[in-house]
């Protein structure tokens, strides 16, 4: 075990830990401070393995996922025990700040929470929606799937010229290929 899957062990072990956890990503002050995106992208990434831990690979693996004394999956668990901490709103104040790295770990964290599915967490999400009426996370998704889009066509575009260009190359060392042999077929028969 490594030292980040310690500490995740230490907040996913006490809910009150957990709790703390969770109060201080809701510093919307601190959410803003340059100084502390690290900190709330490594809390983020906490909460995560927190739940993908007990999480199974979607690789086909027919592993069965570890349950608690009543049968509920331990990932289950930890998605309700973070919506009862109301951790709904908090990924959505994250994703609204537009900082990339940020967005990208609370994006993560929804993936978790709604893996299995969850609807506890489902319906959460929804009730989010519906509550806030500010349109300024589906603006922040659309403006990241533009720029994915452009992203996955620049890239097209770069593989597309890099084949043109390979296939320029090969054609070109082919004819030179071929001239020098004429060339030196040439030599060869002036000197006859």
């Amino acid at each position: 075990m490594d030292e980040f899957d310690d500490l995740v062990s230490l907040f996913s072990q006490n809910e009150d830990q957990m709790q703390k956890l969770v109060d201080m990503l809701s510093d919307r002050s601190a959410m803003e401070d340059p100084e502390s995106e690290r900190m709330f992208v490594t809390c983020l990434r906490i909460l995560t393995r927190m739940i993908s831990q007990y999480q199974c690979d979607e690789d086909g693996d027919d592993a069965e996922p570890p349950v608690d004394s009543r049968g509920t999956p331990m990932a289950v668990v930890v998605q309700n025990k973070l919506n009862a901490l109301n951790i709904v709103p908090l990924i959505v104040t994250v994703i609204n700040t537009g900082i990339h790295s940020m967005v990208k770990e609370a994006m993560n964290l929804s993936l978790a929470l709604l893996r299995g599915p969850n609807t506890n967490i489902q319906v959460s999400f929804l009730e989010c929606f519906q509550e806030s009426r500010d349109e300024t996370f589906f603006l922040e998704i659309r403006r990241r799937l533009r720029r994915s889009v452009d992203e996955i066509k620049d890239r097209r575009r770069f593989y597309r010229n890099r084949r043109q260009q390979r296939e320029f190359l090969s054609s070109e060392a082919i004819r030179l290929r071929q001239h020098r042999r004429r060339a030196s077929s040439m030599d060869a028969y002036s000197t006859v």
